[in-house]
């Protein structure tokens, strides 16, 4: 009887210690992937500087602002739950809706609060409101002027858009851009909707566009 008692000891201690190696190597394993997330993290903050950008704005188009930025974020992004942010990122409708997002999936993969003023700063437009009296010949030729009527219809350079998709906006601006990220003036009517002026911003911010001109009648 003390043999079997023995041998039912021996069993448990070795299950015991099998389970408490099993829970330190889960552990070191968790503590190795949430300190690469933070790494990813860091380095995903960093593309969205605007200083890695200048080279860019110089030599590059507008139409291969997103594929660069793919490019840059594949670079650092290596792990599948990072990725899996990304792809959820990509899933977001709105701009304004973008930064708020990233900080909640990120912090929570990271295990910290998540904050990146240059990510912030990379989707949002600053804009200028100026009055109707500014004239035409103070728009400098190189810049792109997106009209929105009282229906919420663009126009690119006066040119009629096919329908108000962002998307379709967009490939008008890439057309007719002289630099990258485009120049703009955004001229409103009297009626204008507040809907397709947030629209045509946040199209202009996944552009790269930073600053704009509203003219108001």
């Amino acid at each position: 009887m003390m043999a079997v008692a023995n041998l039912n000891y021996y069993k448990n201690a070795i299950i015991y210690c099998g389970l408490l190696a099993f829970v330190l190597v889960t552990t070191v394993s968790c503590g190795s992937e949430q300190a690469t997330y933070k790494q990813e993290a860091k380095a995903f903050c960093e593309v969205h500087n605007p200083e890695n950008w200048k080279d860019f704005a110089k030599t590059g188009s507008p139409g291969d602002l997103e594929t660069e930025l793919n490019k840059r974020i594949d670079k650092v992004v290596k792990t599948k739950a990072f990725k899996g942010v990304v792809a959820e990122l990509n899933k977001v409708e709105f701009m304004r809706e973008l930064y708020p997002t990233a900080q909640t999936k990120i912090s929570e993969l990271i295990g910290e609060k998540w904050e990146c003023p240059y990510y912030q700063e990379f989707y949002s437009v600053s804009f200028e409101r100026q009055p109707g009296e500014v004239m035409t010949t103070e728009i400098d030729k190189d810049t792109v002027v997106i009209g929105i009527d009282a229906q919420g219809n663009y126009t690119v350079n006066s040119m009629e858009l096919m329908d108000n998709e962002p998307q379709t906006l967009k490939d008008a601006i890439k057309t007719v851009a002289a630099t990258t990220p485009p120049k703009v003036v955004v001229k409103t009517s009297e009626n204008t909707p507040k809907s397709a002026l947030e629209s045509a911003l946040e199209a202009l911010a996944e552009m790269g566009v930073k600053k704009a001109r509203i003219i108001t009648p």
